[in-house]
């Protein structure tokens, strides 16, 4: 063989953006890149279908993306192209299919539920691959990633947080692991698919709750979609104790809406506050939105409780109370429309100076709920998180994003997004 062969063989091996079993981030959207996400729909038996993305500089004749059950990256007895448990041919640079692949929703709902907070794939791998050599370009797998904050460089860490970008959730209480397809109303209730350690284990970094008082209940504090109560807030405080106390991430917990039993009655607020800092009082950061992540992490407080009323918030006695985040919500049914809104978002948080979150779904309009016309939420997700993926991919886009908040958060790359945008917003020196 001469020495050309070996030069190519070299270079496409450098090329290789590999994740393999440490869960590791080494992924580059502005070159090779390709992920899994799961499908917000259930399927019977309680599993749920994968979807494989991809975004690539340039395709060549017969390159394919590949799905397998093991990490083709570190089998050096066999090739991709017998690994691979499906074959999917690839004449486009960016692309996005459901395969007929399922993964149990225990799996991923019990993610951190053993104890364990270490980045780690599971049950499946991607790969895209070239058709001329049979050579891995770019990896990666599902996966859970508890600590990828903890994980940036310290001059990332050292950006105030207005300055990053935060993967969060919608409605994050709203979720519903019966693994049941949803009957009629419940299609428009819940918004996520695991509790609330799990999606903090999966890597969202703001929590979206709604809250309710009801002194006829055994719980007395719900979190709530809209006026439907769906399960006690004690359960999600338990949740985020147990992770932050597991971890060295930051969480943004935001107390976004009182529903029943508050009608600006402050006392009930203030009741709310001390159930809340039962749980949570000693992880509480004080107030200051121009704090970093370092400075956080530094100070040992790595909870901030947003709260939107701001009788409390300005109260110089809960200095731990933080005023309420600035929400665009594109209260969009169509993606033409929720782009147009983005476009709206990006333009104002560029003269303005503080946090935001954009709350990154399509919403059903009260009619839609009435009548039953559509799908459902879930429905409605499959539609959004697709486009996300190529959005998410776009420059424009990944790096003027703050937090992000989304409906059934496994069924994006969100996290491995705000992971990539974070690591570009330091530009290396040129000592």
């Amino acid at each position: 063989m001469n020495k050309h062969f070996w030069w190519i063989l070299i270079s496409l091996v450098l090329q290789v953006t590999t994740i393999g079993g440490r869960g590791s981030s080494d992924f580059d959207f502005e070159h090779n890149y390709v992920s899994l996400t799961v499908m917000p729909d259930i399927e019977q038996q309680g599993g749920k279908r994968i979807a494989v993305s991809w975004q690539v500089l340039s395709t060549n004749p017969n390159d394919w993306v590949g799905v397998f059950g093991a990490d083709p990256a570190h089998n050096r007895s066999q090739t991709p192209t017998k690994m691979a448990l499906r074959k999917y041919l690839v004449n486009t640079t960016s692309g996005w299919l459901e395969t007929d692949l399922t993964v149990h929703m225990k799996t991923i709902q019990l993610l951190c539920h053993d104890g364990q907070f270490n980045s780690h794939c599971f049950d499946y791998w991607v790969a895209y691959v070239s058709g001329e050599t049979d050579t891995l370009l770019a990896t990666n797998c599902l996966k859970n990633q508890p600590n990828w904050m903890d994980k940036l460089t310290d001059d990332i860490k050292s950006l105030r947080l207005d300055s990053l970008f935060l993967p969060g959730t919608h409605d994050s209480g709203a979720y519903d692991t019966t693994q049941k397809r949803p009957i009629y109303f419940e299609k428009y209730v819940y918004t996520q698919d695991v509790d609330i350690l799990s999606q903090l284990c999966h890597g969202a970094r703001y929590l979206d709750l709604r809250v309710g008082f009801d002194d006829q209940s055994e719980h007395l504090w719900w979190l709530h979609h809209e006026i439907y109560p769906v399960r006690p807030l004690s359960h999600v405080l338990e949740d985020i104790k147990t992770f932050v106390e597991a971890t060295n991430e930051i969480i943004i917990v935001e107390f976004h809406k009182f529903h029943t039993g508050f009608s600006k009655n402050l006392s009930k607020h203030l009741q709310l506050y001390q159930f809340i800092t039962f749980y949570l009082g000693k992880h509480m950061a004080k107030m200051e939105w121009h704090k970093s992540l370092k400075d956080l992490q530094t100070e040992g407080h790595r909870v901030i409780i947003a709260y939107n009323y701001l009788p409390m918030t300005l109260c110089t006695n809960y200095e731990n109370l933080w005023t309420p985040v600035p929400r665009y919500w594109p209260n969009a049914q169509k993606l033409t429309s929720f782009e147009d809104y983005v476009r709206f978002y990006m333009n104002e948080i560029r003269n303005e100076s503080g946090v935001t979150v954009l709350m990154a779904e399509l919403t059903p309009t009260p009619l839609d709920v009435i009548f039953n016309r559509g799908y459902g939420l879930r429905q409605m997700s499959s539609i959004i998180n697709e486009s996300l993926f190529k959005w998410f991919a776009k420059p424009e886009w990944g790096k003027n994003f703050n937090i992000v908040a989304v409906d059934f958060l496994q069924s994006t790359n969100i996290i491995d997004a705000a992971i990539y945008w974070n690591k570009k917003k330091i530009i290396p020196s040129n000592k």
